[in-house]
């Protein structure tokens, strides 16, 4: 059963405290082992900054990130060392997801898959359904296969299938993650040693941009459900966006959070929501912090005869929940990864690691899209409009197809 749980304001004001001397040393994954301290010239810090939110500069500086993130992004990294994509023709790609349940990383592997077979290189998905043990059958079978590259995407948590990275780099495969850990961290020691390459994903600006979204839209007065699944490793970061947000932007903001675990998303989040609203009369947000979470806490919102009232804020970007952003008065918001740019930056770390070239920590942007720009995704949204396309002359020319 999950478990709620409230962040009353006057604990988020010690969290803003807390959080500006967070160290953090280990990954967007679960096991974040940081210290945590504050100094007095930090809490003086968050102090001044709560003051500056209670006077409304929390809505400014929110609305500031709001249109920030609005805009179309450009490729970033033009100048990086080329790979030579062509040399890797016949090349075998063994591609592990986190599960081939969540439509994000079905749709983002699919493209992946599609791009690959186009330079001649061989993709192999492993479909799962999110276990450790099928994540190991998956590097066993990879193994067997002696295909030439390993990639976890999503990622299956690397930490969990460490004796089978260890046969893999014996075996002389090399091993790559992608969207994965928290922008600004590395693998932990246990894992470093047996991959070829990573790259990183800013989940924590995610989890600020979500707490934005409502601070900006409610004038600093959200009453915010948060659904969260403590056992995704990105979940970490991005409640840890949202609550410093909320504690230094929006201290006067009621924030209550819920876990609800994977495997329940289709089941527990309805009723979770529906009582939310029952117990709280006065909540006009969810946040669920997923995609895969918003079709169901939008069921609980409209069970609940608040279809109107109740407003959603999520992060992926998949094309279903563009289309709710444009037709449901409840989805008012997307933070958007392109998957079809994030596929070329997943593959751009794997033939690299191929090639025997170190990986770009290159990142796929993040996209706010909204009411007032959700035509620009297509109708129906696809997985490759709204986010721009300068990836892809980027990526060809830095794989030498131009």
């Amino acid at each position: 059963m999950s478990q709620g749980t409230s962040v009353p304001r006057r604990a988020l004001a010690l969290m803003a405290a807390l959080a500006v001397t967070v160290l953090v040393a280990a990954c967007g994954s679960s096991d974040d082992d940081s210290a945590t301290t504050a100094s007095s010239a930090g809490a003086s810090t968050a102090a001044a900054t709560q003051e500056a939110a209670a006077d409304n500069g929390g809505v400014a500086h929110a609305q500031e990130q709001i249109e920030t993130y609005s805009k179309v992004p450009e490729f970033q990294i033009a100048d990086a060392e080329p790979v030579d994509v062509s040399a890797l023709k016949g090349k075998h790609i063994f591609n592990i997801p986190i599960t081939s349940g969540i439509p994000f990383f079905v749709e983002t592997d699919k493209i992946m898959q599609k791009t690959a077979e186009a330079q001649g290189l061989k993709f192999t998905e492993f479909t799962n359904d999110g276990t450790p043990q099928q994540w190991a059958d998956g590097m066993n079978q990879a193994i067997a296969q002696k295909v030439d590259i390993i990639n976890l995407q999503g990622s299956p948590d690397p930490k969990l299938i460490v004796p089978q990275l260890k046969k893999a780099k014996d075996a002389g495969i090399p091993v790559t993650i992608t969207h994965f850990y928290q922008d600004g961290t590395t693998p932990p020691d246990e894992v470093l040693p047996y991959i070829t390459g990573f790259d990183t994903v800013p989940f924590e600006t995610v989890g600020r941009l979500e707490a934005d979204w409502t601070i900006a839209k409610s004038d600093g007065k959200a009453n915010v459900l948060v659904i969260t699944a403590d056992e995704v490793a990105a979940s970490a970061p991005i409640m840890k966006g949202i609550k410093d947000e909320f504690a230094t932007q929006c201290p006067d903001c009621k924030v209550d959070v819920v876990n609800v675990p994977i495997a329940q998303w289709g089941s527990k989040i309805q009723p979770e929501v529906q009582s939310a609203i029952t117990k709280n009369p006065n909540l006009d947000w969810v946040i669920p912090i997923y995609d895969g979470m918003s079709t169901p806490a939008g069921a609980g919102i409209q069970a609940a005869g608040k279809a109107n009232d109740i407003k959603v804020a999520t992060y992926n970007g998949t094309p279903a929940m563009l289309k709710q952003v444009a037709d449901a008065p409840w989805m008012d918001m997307d933070i958007s990864e392109s998957m079809a740019w994030l596929a070329y930056a997943n593959l751009d770390t794997v033939f690299r690691g191929l090639a025997g070239q170190e990986a770009i920590d290159e990142k796929a942007p993040l996209r706010i899209m909204s009411k007032d720009n959700i035509a620009e995704a297509g109708d129906p949204p696809t997985p490759n409009k709204g986010l721009g396309d300068s990836y892809l002359a980027g990526y060809e020319k830095l794989w030498g197809l131009q």
